[in-house]
């Protein structure tokens, strides 16, 4: 579920009927680490608006936007998502956001408990809106991401992602930052726990 949420480049090919643009496949990330916290900026400039956009009436659908991602997590599942448009080369102040807490809470070895939140600043007064845009989310999530995380999952069969020794791409950057602060925290956590030798 990281690797899925902290590498958006996968939205370009996954996501093109709804939250996706052609523009992700020219995107640019940046990852800052600050303590255990993870920034993952991610900026798609110059594409056509997502269809998220474009069918909520934040702009036509052909109009270019700069769509930034920035992604703020903090371990072990906690993310908070600053998401928006601006016509391309305008500043973000004057954009259309929509943003999104989304949280992580592992049930089983093989099972996690996920739960997202969205909002916006525009038509904050429109109920039929937040319904439409909560139901192409959900879409999203459960008929896309869902199948493809639950297929990789099988296919790994219980395997660690670095012992299947994957080819690294720049977009993994986010994700492999956080798998090793995970791996980190748990080892100081069994030393704190382990029992003191005789």
């Amino acid at each position: 579920m990281l690797d899925n949420l902290l590498d958006l480049s996968h939205a370009g090919f996954l996501h093109l009927g709804n939250l996706g643009s052609e523009a992700f496949s020219r995107g640019k990330m940046h990852v800052e680490k600050q303590g255990t916290r993870l920034w993952v900026n991610n900026l798609y400039p110059n594409g056509l608006p997502a269809p998220v956009f474009v069918g909520t009436g934040a702009c036509s659908a052909d109009v270019y936007v700069d769509y930034w991602v920035n992604v703020r997590w903090d371990p072990p599942g906690h993310m908070y998502f600053d998401a928006g448009i601006t016509p391309a080369g305008h500043d973000r102040a004057a954009g259309i956001q929509l943003n999104s807490v989304q949280l992580l809470t592992p049930e089983t070895p093989t099972s996690t408990h996920y739960f997202w939140r969205l909002f916006r600043n525009y038509r904050l007064d429109d109920a039929s809106l937040t319904a439409a845009i909560e139901q192409m989310t959900s879409h999203a999530f459960r008929t896309e991401d869902e199948p493809m995380i639950a297929a990789v999952q099988a296919r790994m069969a219980g395997r660690e992602l670095l012992e299947l020794q994957p080819v690294m791409l720049s977009v993994d950057g986010g994700a492999i930052r956080a798998r090793r602060i995970v791996e980190e925290l748990i080892r100081k956590e069994e030393e704190h726990t382990a029992p003191a030798a005789a």
